[in-house]
């Protein structure tokens, strides 16, 4: 079984729902160059295991003085507003655990403490706009991030970094027709404002990723992603002398974190309005991070009918021999 040669609509909401769910495990944005039809949504609910045995310095090395485990269950909207506009929202509720060499490694810390934390994260919004719909696919988006709550920031088994940010970005995708019809690529670049902890140490970041999305059969579809970060500021691990006097409490906020990651996953479609998914990701290169490694499961719903929007239902997605 192929797809058609066309894209359509219903084919459109399928590769977004596996693109967020590979998104979410490679823990960048939600961005997809494709959007769901008007009045359909997609609700999905991620489960993450991620486990950190190391950390990277500012020059790259790696010191093996952590274990840190972190569970996540992650639930996400992508909503349909029009044809080309789209609304996507995601909220994680973070647990995890921090066990090292010596306990409560970071000052003030309430978290490192060997003991599991648990605590909702960020609200992350996204809006995209789909400008240009044919052979390639250019979405332009706008997203905002917020703490839902004041949660402790310092430690390695931190929910979040506690700071509001804002990002704009595009996102490209192509059906690579003369490939395979059954071949889907997309590649996004984002900038991200984040909120300054300190006036003169700006932690603004850029980041890009390209996806490819190969569906096999009419159920089964692979799907990889390399994504890449680096921070346009921010300080140095170890910290210098000032850096420990003066930052020491706000330093994981304040880290120049760059990363290269790679992640992998499979999707089945048990019925036509309803995926499951299973993912990899793995940090092939870092500075000033956790060098990490998850392992994600995840289940999703399309919806679009008389009960929801008064629309006929999105019909399964077309596929030809």
């Amino acid at each position: 079984m192929r797809p058609e040669k066309t894209l359509s609509s219903t084919y459109g909401a399928r590769i977004g729902l596996c693109l967020t769910f590979l998104t979410i495990v490679a823990g960048s944005s939600f961005a997809q160059a494709w959007t769901p039809p008007a009045g359909a949504v997609s609700v999905m609910l991620t489960g993450q295991n991620m486990h950190v045995d190391a950390h990277s310095e500012g020059d790259g090395r790696l010191n093996h003085n952590i274990d840190l485990r972190a569970y996540t269950l992650t639930a996400s909207v992508d909503y349909g507003i029009t044809d080309r506009l789209a609304m996507s929202l995601a909220l994680p509720y973070v647990t995890s655990r921090y066990q090292g060499p010596f306990q409560r490694p970071h000052a003030g810390s309430v978290t490192d403490d060997g003991n599991f934390h648990g605590a909702v994260s960020d609200l992350d919004l996204e809006l995209r706009y789909k400008a240009i719909d044919g052979t390639f696919v250019v979405t332009p988006y706008a997203g905002a991030l917020w703490p839902t709550r004041s949660y402790g920031t310092v430690g390695h088994a931190a929910p979040g970094k506690g700071l509001t940010e804002y990002s704009v970005g595009v996102d490209i995708g192509h059906h690579a027709v003369r490939l395979t019809p059954s071949v889907f690529l997309g590649a996004g670049l984002t900038y991200t404002f984040v909120e300054k902890v300190h006036e003169d140490i700006p932690v603004d970041r850029s980041n890009a990723d390209f996806r490819v999305s190969w569906y096999a059969t009419s159920s089964w579809s692979l799907h990889a992603t390399s994504s890449w970060q680096h921070t346009h500021g921010g300080i140095d691990i170890p910290l210098s002398p000032h850096d420990l006097q003066d930052h020491s409490h706000h330093h994981d906020q304040m880290l120049r974190n760059d990363y290269w990651r790679m992640s992998a996953g499979i999707a089945y479609a048990v019925r036509p309005a309803v995926d499951v998914f299973a993912g990899w990701s793995t940090v092939i290169k870092s500075e000033n991070a956790h060098a990490a490694r998850a392992l994600s499961v995840g289940v999703g719903w399309n919806f679009a009918g008389p009960k929801l929007w008064g629309r006929e239902r999105v019909p399964p997605v077309p596929l030809v021999e």
